[in-house]
Parts: C-alpha cells; sequence; structure tokens
C-alpha cells in the first residue's frame, strides 16, 4: 500500500474525488467501504508513529535552538568581555602613554635644572679659581720681584766691583 500518511490522504482524496454521484443527492457520493476502511485503518496506524516522529523532531528542533541560544549567549558574552578587556587596554595604554609623557617632560625640565645649576657652579668654580690664579700670580710676581730684588742685593754685596 501508501508509504506514508500523505500518499494515503492523496489516496484517499482522489477516491471521493473520483466516486460516482448518488442519484438525486446532491454533494453525495458512492465509494468501496472495504477500501476506504482499509486506508483509514492504514492512516490510523502510520498517525501515531508519524505524531511520535513529528515530536521528535519538534524537540530535536527545540533541543537545537535552545542550544544555540546558549551558544550565541556565551559568545556574546565572550565577545563583551573581550570588548571590555580591549577598552580597558586602550585606556591603560592611554594613561601610560600620559605618564610617560608627563615624567619625560619633568625628566626634560629636571635635567634644564641640573644643566643650568651645573653651569652656574662651573661659571663659579672657575670665577673663584680664576681669581686665585690671579691672586697667586700677583703673588708669585712680587715674590718673583722680591727676589730680584734681594737677588740683586745680595749680588751687589757679594761683588762689590759691579
Amino acid at each position: 500500500m501508501a508509504s506514508g500518511i500523505t500518499e494515503l490522504l492523496d489516496m484517499l482524496y482522489s477516491m471521493v474525488d473520483e466516486a460516482k454521484s448518488v442519484p438525486l443527492a446532491a454533494g453525495k457520493c458512492m465509494v468501496e467501504r472495504d477500501q476506504m476502511l482499509d486506508m483509514i485503518e492504514e492512516i490510523r496506524t502510520q498517525l501515531p508513529s508519524e505524531v511520535s516522529e513529528a515530536k521528535k523532531l519538534l524537540e530535536a528542533r527545540n533541543e537545537f535552538i535552545s542550544s544555540a541560544r546558549k551558544e550565541a549567549d556565551v559568545i556574546k558574552q565572550k565577545a563583551e568581555e573581550e570588548a571590555k578587556y580591549l577598552t580597558s587596554q586602550e585606556n591603560t595604554l592611554a594613561m601610560a602613554r600620559e605618564q610617560g609623557e608627563q615624567m619625560l617632560l619633568t625628566a626634560r625640565n629636571k635635567a634644564k635644572e641640573i644643566q643650568s645649576a651645573t653651569n652656574k657652579y662651573c661659571e663659579d668654580m672657575l670665577a673663584q679659581t680664576e681669581a686665585t690664579v690671579a691672586k697667586t700670580y700677583e703673588a708669585l710676581r712680587e715674590a718673583h720681584t722680591q727676589f730680584r730684588s734681594v737677588a740683586n742685593t745680595n749680588v751687589r754685596t757679594s761683588n762689590p766691583n759691579r
């Protein structure tokens, strides 16, 4: 016979559609009772398995949809966490850059201060050294002058003919 309920229903429809009309009874027809009952019994037999299979398919579909939703939720949550992490990293990076720039500016200013202080210290030390060298030179000239005068005096006294 037929393999599925749909095919059986199609055959049942064709049987009624092709049946001969009953004379003097509009809308009524004659069909073979045994053949009609056999088809209805076959439909009854196959209907529970078809309904059971349809229920299984619906359950599988619902499980698949539920699983897909859960997976989508997990993916969405991971994406949101990743976005938060990346945003956090960007903020951290921006803060680090800002701090780095501030540290660099502070270091440059400190270096200028140190260089200025070093230059002033060197200038002061050179001025002191110059003054000390000038005093020493003056003292040396004076000592040299004194030495000449003492030496000339000693030479005259030791050599009266000169």
